[in-house]
């Protein structure tokens, strides 16, 4: 019974390693392009060039009309939406919108996301390797990757959330929100650092299958041979007992 879980585990273990990590690096790619970490709304005070009111079929310029918009957000862009009809989604350089300040983590977040997704790379080229090998190596190296990869993001997004709740939260002119929530490129975010964990455990696992089945061959290896010392020495031993008696 040992034998075939240790089997059924060496099969389903780096399969399902290997599909965790390729989910894994598209989740945090599509997080990572795409724009939807923070969703809400802002009021903004309407300017004379920008707005206008039709009243009794003229049109009437106000130049302190309150109007709310959506915004959403993410590494790359900031865009916003009046709800005006006719007025189009306007998307800028999410960092030019930034302090200065705040700048140095927002690239240092930057920097960890394509960290963690070449370590992620890197990790699936070894598990891809593993399936052509039977050494634990490649199991414990994509392992080790994807342990890192998964640190090194959970850094970036930490960074990343906290010049989003800084910038969103002060009282500057970036950025007045009414109501402000996480978007789903947070949440695809968190749900690929978990993808990755399990990624790394189901790695691990192979690495102490293969491994233990290595040391269970070699025992039984010794065992045999034990097992043939024994039986030449009682067949070198048989004709010295015939003589003496």
């Amino acid at each position: 019974m040992c034998g075939v879980r240790m089997v059924t585990s060496r099969a389903c273990c780096p399969c399902l390693a290997f599909l965790l990590s390729l989910t894994t690096i598209g989740l945090t790619i599509t997080a990572f392009v795409t724009s939807n970490w923070t969703e809400g709304t802002e009021k903004v005070r309407g300017s004379v060039e920008d707005y206008t009111r039709k009243i009794n079929g003229s049109k009437i310029q106000i130049s302190h009309w309150k109007l709310y918009i959506t915004f959403h957000c993410g590494y790359w862009t900031l865009c916003r939406e009046s709800r005006i009809r006719g007025q189009e989604e306007r998307c800028d350089s999410f960092i030019q919108r930034l302090p200065r300040a705040e700048v140095p983590k927002f690239i240092g977040a930057i920097a960890a996301e394509c960290g963690s997704i070449c370590l992620l790379l890197i990790g699936l080229f070894c598990q891809m390797g593993s399936c052509c090998s039977s050494q634990p190596s490649m199991h414990r190296v994509a392992a080790l990757m994807s342990v890192t990869s998964g640190l090194v993001s959970f850094l970036g997004r930490i960074f990343f959330i906290i010049v989003l709740n800084r910038n969103v939260e002060s009282d500057g002119d970036i950025w007045r929100p009414v109501d402000w929530w996480y978007g789903w490129s947070f949440k695809i975010g968190w749900l690929a650092f978990l993808c990755d964990m399990m990624s790394s455990i189901a790695s691990l696992q192979a690495f102490n299958t293969i491994t233990a089945e290595i040391n269970q061959a070699k025992r039984r290896a010794q065992v045999k041979k034990m097992e043939e010392i024994i039986d030449l020495q009682l067949i070198a031993s048989r004709p010295t007992v015939e003589t003496r008696c």
